[in-house]
């Protein structure tokens, strides 16, 4: 299974669901995918559904290298992973927020996520 991307608000909320094995390849592209979503708003959040993933890259400078394309767009709101029970991922994505400076939480469905995001932009409805 691919990565799956689309809006789930259109021009505010970009989802992104992860298959179970990433490579780095698949998700160099599926950043690109993300890109293109991020370029098309004024303030664009992202949800990122790792539920499934299982095997992916453990090069964080690969990593932040490929996410760097968008997250530090001013466009950029904030990241929110959900279904995130893999302590390396908790560990990757506090460490590629923390070197990217965006706005990531951790929520534990879309609906929070959603939830989230609607707390922090009154943009959303």
């Amino acid at each position: 299974m691919p990565c799956i991307t689309d809006w789930l608000v259109e021009n505010h909320i970009v989802s992104t669901k992860l298959p179970e094995t990433l490579s780095l390849e698949e998700l160099e592209r599926n950043d690109g995918d993300i890109l293109e979503y991020i370029q098309k708003g004024e303030r664009v959040h992202l949800i990122i559904d790792v539920s499934l993933v299982k095997n992916f890259p453990m090069n964080l400078n690969a990593i932040q290298e490929s996410s760097n394309r968008y997250l530090n767009l001013d466009s950029m709101g904030w990241v929110v992973v959900i279904g995130n029970n893999n302590p390396m991922i908790k560990f990757m994505s506090r460490m590629i927020s923390r070197f990217t400076g965006v706005r990531l939480t951790q929520a534990l469905n879309q609906d929070a996520a959603i939830e989230h995001l609607k707390q922090h932009d009154p943009t959303i409805t």
